[in-house]
C-alpha cells in the first residue's frame, strides 16, 4: 500500500479526531466534554488536536458543518422520486420521527448555544449553521407544492421542517409525534387555496355580476 502524502495523513487525522469528538459529546455533553477527553478516545496527543482545531468550540462547529445532516442527499432524493402529495408527506413524516429519536444532538446544540452566549462566543459561524440545508430541504418541498402555495420561501419552509424535526421534546415525546406535526404542517400547505368569498371560482370566460347589477337589471325589465 503506498505511503499516504502529508496532504492525505492531514485528512485522516482530522477524520479520526473528528469520530472521537462526536462519541465523547454525545456520551458526556458539550459541557462535560474537554480536549483531553477527545485527545485519549482517539489515541491522539492535544497537540494534535490544536494543529487541527482551535477550540474545543471550533470542534464542535466542525462536526455539526460536516455536514450537519448527513442523509440530506437521500433525503431530498426521496423527496424528489414521491409519486404524489401523500407520498411525499409520508416520506418527510418518517424523516422527522427517525430524526426525533436520533442520537440527540438537539440538545447538544441548545447546550453549545448557551455556553457561547455566556462566552460571548455566539457569533456569524453559528447563525449561518443550518440555512444551507434549510434552502436545500425547502427548495425540494416547493418543488412539489401546488402553484398556488410555489411563493413560500424555501429557506423559511426548510427552517420549520427542521425545528419541528429536531425539537428536543420530540426525543422523549410519546405523542403528537414530530411527525404528526410535520403531516399536520405540510397538509395545509398543500391544500389549494380556496375562494375567500366562500363561493365556488367563476367558471373561465364567463363573467359573474355582482348583485347590485343584477338587481338593476331586474328593474329595467320591470
Amino acid at each position: 500500500m503506498p505511503r499516504l502524502t502529508r496532504v492525505q495523513s492531514q485528512a485522516a487525522t482530522r477524520e479520526k479526531l473528528l469520530d472521537a469528538a462526536r462519541t465523547v459529546f454525545a456520551r458526556e455533553g458539550y459541557g462535560g466534554t474537554s480536549i483531553d477527553r477527545i485527545a485519549d478516545e482517539a489515541g491522539f496527543s492535544k497537540g494534535a488536536i490544536y494543529s487541527n482545531f482551535k477550540s474545543k468550540e471550533d470542534l464542535f462547529l466542525a462536526i455539526l458543518e460536516a455536514p450537519a445532516m448527513a442523509d440530506l442527499p437521500d433525503l431530498v432524493t426521496a423527496i424528489d422520486a414521491a409519486p404524489g402529495q401523500a407520498a411525499v408527506v409520508d416520506v418527510l413524516a418518517g424523516w422527522a420521527n427517525g430524526q426525533a429519536h436520533s442520537q440527540g444532538w438537539a440538545f447538544l446544540v441548545l447546550e453549545h448555544v448557551r455556553h457561547a452566549r455566556q462566552n460571548n462566543s455566539f457569533g456569524e459561524r453559528q447563525a449561518r449553521l443550518f440555512r444551507p440545508i434549510w434552502k436545500t430541504l425547502g427548495e425540494a418541498l416547493v418543488a412539489k407544492l401546488p402553484t398556488s402555495r410555489k411563493t413560500v420561501d424555501p429557506e423559511t419552509l426548510g427552517a420549520m421542517l427542521c425545528e419541528l424535526a429536531y425539537a428536543p421534546s420530540m426525543s422523549f415525546s410519546s405523542g403528537p409525534t414530530a411527525g404528526d406535526l410535520v403531516r399536520l404542517a405540510l397538509t395545509g400547505l398543500f391544500a389549494e387555496e380556496e375562494p375567500r368569498s366562500g363561493q365556488p371560482a367563476p367558471k373561465s370566460g364567463k363573467r359573474v355580476r355582482s348583485a347590485a347589477n343584477s338587481g338593476a337589471t331586474r328593474k329595467r325589465r320591470a
